[in-house]
C-alpha cells in the first residue's frame, strides 16, 4: 500500500542564524540512535533565508520522537537525571575549551596548527548542543508531553490534597531550577560591585567575563558601555539592597518549594519527577549559554580564516565546521557558494547524508513539501500553560527579532514566537511574556522565571492571532490571554 504524502512543519523559528549553526543538524538523524535517545526521525531539514532558519519536521516523525524521548524521561527519571549531568559536563568542558580557544594567537599559526586547535572546542560543541537539544527540547516540545505529565500529578495532589492553590502555579514555582543561570551570575556580580564602589579595573573585568551573554550566533557582544550604563545607575545603598532582596526572594522560594513539597506529599518517584523537570530547565540554559559563548569565541579565529581567504565574517559563518577544516587543508574555498548559502539555503539530513541546496535546487525541495495546515481560532481568549504566575493587563507588543525592541514600553505585554537572549532587555521592560513556543524549558519560561515576570506559553501561532497596540489581560495562574 503506497503510504501519504509526508507532513512536514516547522517547530521553531531562528532568528539571526547562520548557516555555519545548520550542518549540527546531523545529529538528530544520524548520532541520536547511536547513543539510544531514539530512532524515528529519518529525514529533518533547516531552512535558512537572509538570517532566519527555520527548523523543519515531518510531524509524524517529530511526534514518534517526542513521545519516545518523553516516555523514557517519565518511565525512567534517574535515566533523564543521568543524561543532563552528561549534557552539563560536556556543556562545561566547551565553556572551558572555548575560552581558552579565543585566546589563541591565530594570526602566528600555520594551517595544521589552526586545524587541530579548531578540533577541540568542535567535539565539545557538538556533544553539548547535538545530544543537548533531546531531552532538553524535542521531548517537550511542540506537544509539551513532561510538562503535562507532571502537572497532571500535581493536579491530581492538589485535587486530593483540597490545597488551595493553582497547580500550575505550584508546578511553576517546583520546576525552577536551584542553580543559577548566567544572567543571574551577571547581574548579581554588577550590583555586588556598584554596592562595593569598584573601580573602572573591576568592572572591565566584569565585562569582559560577561560581554557574550548578548552574542546568540552572529553577536554583536555588550559592549563596554552597556556595563558602565548600567553600573552608572546604582547608587551603593540602592545596590545592596537590591542584593538583599534578591537573597531574600530566593531563601523565600526555597522554603516555598519545601512546604509545598510537604503539603503534596509526593512519592520517590514523583519527587525524582520534578528533580528531572528542574534539571531539565537548568540544562537547556546551561547548553545555550554554552553554544552562544562558544560561537562568540569563535569570532577571532573566523576572523584569521577570513583574512587567509579573503572572506568576510559572514561567508566564513556560511562554512559547516568541516568545510572549514577542509578549506585549511587544500587553502581552497567556493565563495560563489557561500554567498548563495548567504541568501537562502536548505540544508537536508538523513541517515547517509548532510547535502546543502541553494538557490533553484532549494526552492525546487521546498515546492515538494506538503505543509501542515495550522488554522487561527477566531477568539477574544487564548489558553496556555503558566511558566511564571501573575495577572497583568496592559498593551500587545510583538517582538520576535531585536528589530522590534523599539517598540516597547515598560509595562507593555511581549508577545512572540519564542524569545531568545538578544530580546532580554526588552523583556525586561515587560508587564508579562506570552510565547507560541512551549514547555517548562522554552526560552521564555526560564527568562520569565529569573525575571519574576507573569508569563503564559505554548499559544500556538500568538504572536499572528495579536497585534501591536491590542490590549490584553494576562492571567498567568489560570494560563489564559484574554482580549480587553
Amino acid at each position: 500500500m503506497r503510504r501519504k504524502k509526508e507532513v512536514w512543519f516547522i517547530p521553531e523559528y531562528i532568528p539571526q542564524n547562520t548557516p555555519f549553526m545548520m550542518g549540527i543538524i546531523k545529529f538528530v538523524v544520524q548520532e541520536w540512535p547511536k547513543l539510544g535517545l531514539g530512532n524515528k526521525v529519518h529525514q529533518y531539514f533547516t531552512w535558512f533565508e537572509k538570517d532566519l532558519g527555520k527548523m523543519c519536521y515531518v510531524r509524524r516523525e517529530f511526534d514518534a520522537e517526542a513521545r519516545y524521548l518523553s516516555g523514557k524521561m517519565l518511565n525512567d527519571p534517574d535515566w533523564a537525571i543521568r543524561a543532563i549531568a552528561g549534557i552539563e559536563k560536556t556543556s562545561k568542558l566547551f565553556f572551558g575549551t572555548a575560552r581558552r580557544f579565543r585566546n589563541l594567537p591565530f594570526r602566528k599559526m600555520s594551517n595544521p596548527q589552526m586545524i587541530a586547535a579548531w578540533r577541540r572546542p568542535m567535539r565539545w560543541h557538538l556533544l553539548s548542543h547535538g545530544v543537548g537539544a533531546s531531552v532538553s527540547w524535542h521531548a517537550d516540545a511542540n506537544g509539551e508531553r513532561v510538562t503535562k505529565a507532571l502537572l497532571k500529578i500535581i493536579e491530581s495532589r492538589v485535587k486530593a490534597r483540597k490545597l488551595d492553590s493553582e497547580p500550575a502555579v505550584i508546578f511553576s514555582l517546583l520546576s525552577s531550577p536551584t542553580k543559577e543561570s548566567a544572567l543571574k551570575k551577571e547581574e548579581k556580580g554588577l550590583l555586588y560591585l556598584a554596592a562595593k564602589k569598584a573601580g573602572r579595573k573591576q568592572l572591565a573585568a566584569h565585562a569582559r567575563k560577561y560581554e557574550w551573554l548578548n552574542y546568540q550566533y552572529k553577536g554583536p557582544a555588550f559592549d563596554f558601555q552597556y556595563f558602565e550604563n548600567r553600573f552608572g545607575a546604582l547608587k551603593p545603598a540602592q545596590a545592596n539592597r537590591i542584593l538583599k532582596e534578591m537573597e531574600t526572594r530566593d531563601i523565600e522560594t526555597e522554603k516555598r518549594k519545601k512546604k509545598i513539597l510537604k503539603s503534596l506529599e509526593l512519592d520517590s518517584y514523583e519527587l525524582k519527577l520534578i528533580r528531572m523537570a528542574q534539571e531539565m530547565v537548568f540544562i537547556k540554559d546551561f547548553r545555550k549559554e554554552a553554544l552562544y559563548h562558544g560561537t562568540y569565541c569563535y569570532e577571532p579565529f573566523f576572523r584569521e580564516v577570513g583574512r587567509r581567504f579573503s572572506l568576510s565574517l559572514d561567508q566564513v559563518r556560511a562554512m559547516d565546521y568541516w568545510e572549514i577544516v577542509e578549506a585549511l587543508k587544500t587553502r581552497k574555498v567556493d565563495v560563489d557558494e557561500l554567498n548563495r548559502r548567504l541568501e537562502f539555503v536548505v540544508v537536508f539530513a538523513t541517515p547517509a547524508s548532510l547535502n546543502y541546496y541553494t538557490g533553484n535546487s532549494g526552492k525546487n525541495i521546498l515546492k515538494k513539501i506538503t505543509w501542515e495546515k495550522t488554522r487561527q481560532k477566531r477568539s477574544n481568549e487564548f489558553t496556555g500553560t503558566c511558566a511564571y504566575p501573575g495577572k497583568v493587563r496592559g498593551k500587545v507588543r510583538i517582538i520576535n527579532v531585536p528589530e522590534d525592541m523599539v517598540k516597547m514600553k515598560k509595562g507593555d505585554i511581549l508577545v512572540a514566537h519564542n524569545t531568545n537572549p538578544n530580546l532580554v532587555l526588552a523583556m525586561k521592560l515587560a508587564g508579562a511574556l506570552v510565547s507560541g513556543a512551549g514547555g517548562l524549558t522554552c526560552h521564555t519560561a526560564i527568562v520569565a522565571r529569573e525575571l519574576r515576570t507573569p508569563s503564559i506559553v505554548g499559544i500556538a501561532g500568538i504572536d499572528k492571532i495579536l497585534k501591536d497596540g491590542d490590549r490584553v489581560e494576562v492571567d498567568a495562574n489560570r494560563g489564559i490571554v484574554r482580549r480587553i
